[in-house]
């Protein structure tokens, strides 16, 4: 099964019978010769089975606009993204569930969520209860690496460094450290220690390891009970 959008659909019907008509051919007898595969979108290239008529590639998606150069975005790619942000879902989990509805999982690459790494510079990790409809945020944690000051004292030609290197400093994790869900779990797990409060389960995605982290900090900081 293809995921296919319904009016770029209809609308490659009516050019494919428009175009062959140029052909001497009678009657179409349309086959698909090639089809690619972007994420959860699919282009296809028919042929026709009765004369030598090969069509252009019609794609099936909708594209996201950019003034960048290269392939351009699905949507549908982009919106099974901002999907997985909103549930504890992994990438793994979304392909299965697919894979099991018939429907071609995309390669992780574009189910990708962006996990933590080098290039980002800011991050926040956020604990919400789901014991009420509420969901009331119980702890979180800001890792910034950005410091506007020590920036703008660079560029007047002082020698400081952040973090903390000089007065004002914004940043609380040297931009040359690696960012750490373990880190920002176990964080979260100090914040909610001190409250006295015991976190039993934990719900995230199955290849994060703030959980972990979380579990530490809660053993390391609460008596044992």
């Amino acid at each position: 099964m293809r995921v296919v959008d319904k009016g770029l659909t209809l609308d490659m019907i009516n050019d494919l019978y428009i175009s062959h008509a140029r052909c001497k051919c009678q009657l179409a007898d349309f086959e698909i010769k090639s089809e690619t595969k972007w994420g959860l979108g699919w282009s296809w290239t028919f042929g026709c089975k009765r004369c030598n008529f090969i069509s252009k590639p019609y794609k099936l998606y909708h594209e996201v606009p950019s003034e960048h150069c290269g392939r351009k975005a699905a949507e549908m790619n982009l919106g099974i993204q901002t999907g997985l942000y909103q549930t504890p879902l992994g990438n793994d989990q979304a392909r299965l569930i697919l894979a099991c509805t018939g429907i071609p999982p995309p390669a992780r690459g574009i189910t990708s969520r962006h996990k933590m790494g080098q290039g980002a510079s800011q991050v926040i990790g956020v604990a919400c209860e789901d014991e009420t409809d509420q969901h009331n945020v119980m702890s979180y944690h800001m890792v910034i690496k950005l410091c506007w000051v020590g920036a703008w004292l660079r560029g007047e030609g002082y020698d400081v460094s952040c973090r903390n290197g000089h007065v004002g400093c914004t940043a609380n994790k040297n931009p040359a450290e690696p960012l750490s869900e373990r880190e920002t779990g176990y964080k979260i797990g100090e914040n909610l220690a001190k409250h006295d409060l015991l976190v039993k389960y934990v719900t995230t995605d199955g290849d994060a390891t703030s959980c972990a982290g979380l579990e530490t900090a809660l053993q390391n900081t609460l008596s044992p009970l």
